[in-house]
């Protein structure tokens, strides 16, 4: 058995309620004005891709962010603020590869670097001029990562 953990954060940890408020505001605020999907989609794609100039990965990622039904992505930015992993890293016992995006705002390499200290058989992967969604900037790369570090426990 291996886990594989990309672009991964704390989750709720260490924001205060104000921050963890700012966050869901920020998302949900928009679809509350009458803003559609697809006119918030592109907004959101910048924010989680790390090169902007990635275009092929950008029109991927904005077709599927038009694909959300509004409430459902508001219900998903809502639970990130309730959810707290920061005690479970410790407790996770298989090889585990953490990979992160060089340029990921979410998840920034501070935090990947903190998760790997927290988790005793794990490695780290920094993935060069990627954002929050390594698996769709720099597909390469990560399934080669991947596939490398799964056949070494496989």
């Amino acid at each position: 058995k291996t886990l594989v953990l990309c672009d991964t954060n704390f989750g709720s940890s260490g924001f205060s309620k104000e921050e963890k408020e700012e966050f869901v505001s920020l998302r949900s605020k928009p679809f509350e004005q009458g803003m559609r999907i697809e006119q918030f989609s592109p907004m959101i794609a910048k924010s989680l891709i790390g090169d902007s100039n990635n275009k092929n990965a950008l029109s991927k990622l904005i077709a599927s962010l038009n694909l959300l039904r509004k409430d459902s992505y508001v219900k998903t930015v809502r639970s990130f603020i309730s959810d707290d992993w920061l005690n479970n890293f410790s407790k996770i016992k298989v090889p585990c590869l953490v990979m992160v995006g060089e340029l990921d705002n979410l998840t920034p390499l501070s935090v990947a670097e903190e998760i790997d200290a927290l988790i005793p058989n794990s490695r780290l992967k920094i993935i060069e001029g990627a954002g929050h969604l390594i698996n769709i900037e720099k597909p390469e790369i990560f399934n080669e990562l991947v596939l490398k570090f799964l056949c070494k426990f496989n």
